[in-house]
């Protein structure tokens, strides 16, 4: 919001901006040390420039007949002019969209937005969990461990019928299938 006051010629020409308030603009990223440099040297002529024009004055109309005698400040104006204070920008948009598609279409693009939002969500859980799946899948080996050790301890008939199974399917209890018979209880 400072950052729209700064470029405002009506807001000038009622408070001369200190030096720290033109080096606030620093905070964004497109602006260097540089050009805030440059614009402190600019800063005199810019304060003349809004004197001298009539505060009903287009904002863009006066941007552009001073943007020879202040090249920096009007490089700073095109991209803070383009930086939006609030969502409604975004909320337009969508607005936009919404009135541009039929309904199919809008439920295409509200089906890929949960998609990309779920995608997201996953993809930061699985970075999350990736120790805890490893932990399970260690302590499942060692419960398959301990499980086959008790069997070798068993009959040898009895490992027969096990992996044959009742049917004579051929399943085996490493597989994790079982049969079951369901004549006898009916």
């Amino acid at each position: 919001m400072e950052a729209a006051r700064l470029i405002d010629f009506t807001f000038m020409r009622r408070h001369k901006y200190s030096a720290n308030e033109v080096r606030s603009l620093a905070v964004f990223p497109f602006i260097s040390e540089e050009q805030v440099d440059k614009l402190l040297t600019e800063k005199d002529d810019y304060y003349v420039a809004a004197r001298v024009t009539d505060r009903d004055y287009d904002f863009w109309q006066f941007w552009q007949d001073h943007k020879e005698k202040l090249p920096t400040w009007f490089a700073v104006v095109l991209d803070i002019a383009l930086v939006q204070p609030s969502s409604a920008f975004m909320e337009r948009v969508f607005s936009t969209v919404h009135s541009c598609l039929d309904s199919s279409q809008n439920s295409c693009l509200s089906d890929r937005i949960m998609a990309a939002a779920l995608i997201k969500y996953n993809r930061g859980r699985d970075r999350h969990s990736l120790k805890l799946r490893y932990d399970k899948e260690e302590l499942a080996e060692e419960k398959e461990g301990e499980a086959e050790g008790e069997e070798e301890e068993g009959d040898g008939e009895e490992e027969e019928e096990e992996e044959e199974g009742p049917g004579g399917g051929g399943a085996s209890a490493e597989a994790g299938v079982v049969d079951v018979d369901m004549s006898e209880g009916q």
